[in-house]
């Protein structure tokens, strides 16, 4: 006799368990469809649209070719240029990754691994572009890594902290490279005339984010405006936006903490790459060159660091002369790095080292003797003075 199959009666959890999830799964779509309308009322103030860019974990790379060529399908090519540029210049993205480099590039490597804010990076210095980055009721992210004025300028869109697409004119529907578009003409067109935005004001407006909440309730700051500037800042981290709260109340500076007071004025973006110092003017010949650090090479390129080698060896020295300086001779030799150790003797040769010293030391008075009789002077007779 078979056994009889589980069959849940209506109404029951395990009947209700598809239906919840389905339920859930609709929620979530209903969200993101509000959102996306939601951003395209945001650019479409600023005569700008999306376009939909497949959601397979290669967003970032399809937004950039489609910005580059018009043709998403082609973010293999793009993703090998970025990463083997990454490859070339470890000293630039190295250190901002945890963990092992070479595995963290041979994961970026792969085919639908999500790209980040370090790999927008690379995009802009290894494509020789700018990128701005659109957020929806957030401030836009700049990357400016190309100084000419001619420099391109890609443009991305962010939202729902898990997904990048293509932000195009509103004219723009051609299968090529996104046209060029003048933001700034834009945004000063979309003011009124009192001076305002007419756009939504996202730092006032917006409804709180579990981050923002996360940020409010452990450092007890009640600016919300100011806590979505410092999670935008910093790309919505937030361990790393609680520990500048953290700071700022180590040194009293929390009076911009209160709920209504205006956010401070804030430095640019820490993605824009600042024009380079100008060139320091060489020093005068007279001018002492200043010593270098102990953490610097050596600069008798042992390979080693000034600290341990020559910065060493100096302080040995000095101390040496300071020890010997009273008639040793000993002190005004120096201990050179250079010089070979003595060689250690065996018990041996230290027993016939100590009878020789020993034999030296009693035959020194007989030679001294010796040598003072050597040197004393003969008289001679005067036979001259005899008469015979």
């Amino acid at each position: 006799m078979p056994p009889k199959k589980n069959i849940a009666k209506k109404g029951s959890a395990a009947a209700t368990k598809p239906e919840h999830k389905d339920r859930k799964g609709k929620k979530e779509e209903s969200s993101y469809k509000n959102q996306w309308k939601s951003f395209a009322d945001q650019l479409r103030s600023l005569g700008l649209r999306l376009r939909v860019i497949e959601p397979d974990g290669n967003c970032m790379f399809r937004s950039i070719a489609d910005q580059d060529q018009g043709n998403q399908s082609k973010h293999s090519e793009y993703r090998q240029k970025i990463v083997q540029f990454m490859r070339e210049n470890p000293d630039d993205f190295q250190p901002f990754v945890m963990g092992d480099w070479n595995a963290y590039l041979a994961k970026m490597d792969k085919d639908g691994t999500w790209g980040g804010h370090l790999e927008l990076s690379a995009a802009s210095r290894a494509l020789q572009v700018n990128i701005t980055i659109h957020q929806l009721n957030a401030p836009r992210l700049d990357i400016r890594n190309q100084g000419s004025p001619t420099a391109r300028t890609f443009h991305l869109s962010y939202h729902n902290h898990e997904h990048y697409s293509s932000v195009r004119d509103l004219s723009d529907v051609a299968q090529s490279g996104a046209t060029d578009i003048d933001l700034e003409s834009r945004l000063k067109a979309a003011e009124t005339k009192d001076g305002t935005s007419s756009s939504r004001d996202w730092r006032n407006d917006a409804p709180r984010s579990k981050a923002e909440r996360i940020v409010m309730e452990l450092t007890g700051c009640a600016n919300l405006p100011y806590v979505r500037v410092l999670l935008s800042e910093n790309w919505n981290d937030v361990d790393a936006v609680v520990e500048m709260l953290y700071a700022e109340q180590a040194m009293g500076d929390v009076g911009h903490w209160e709920e209504g007071v205006p956010v401070p004025p804030r430095e640019s973006s820490l993605l824009e790459q600042k024009s380079p110092p100008p060139p320091q003017q060489p020093s005068s010949p007279s001018a002492p060159a200043p010593p270098p650090g102990n953490n610097s090479p050596c600069p008798c390129k042992s390979g080693k660091k000034f600290g341990k080698c020559c910065k060493a060896e100096q302080r040995m020295n000095e101390v040496l002369s300071a020890a010997y300086s009273e008639g040793n001779p000993a002190g005004s030799r120096s201990v050179s790095k250079h010089r070979k150790p003595e060689p250690k003797l065996t018990n041996k040769q230290r027993k016939e080292q100590q009878k020789a010293e020993k034999m030296a030391e009693a035959a020194a008075p007989r030679r001294e003797q010796k040598d003072a009789s050597a040197n004393c002077e003969t008289p001679v007779a005067d036979f001259g003075s005899l008469q015979i």
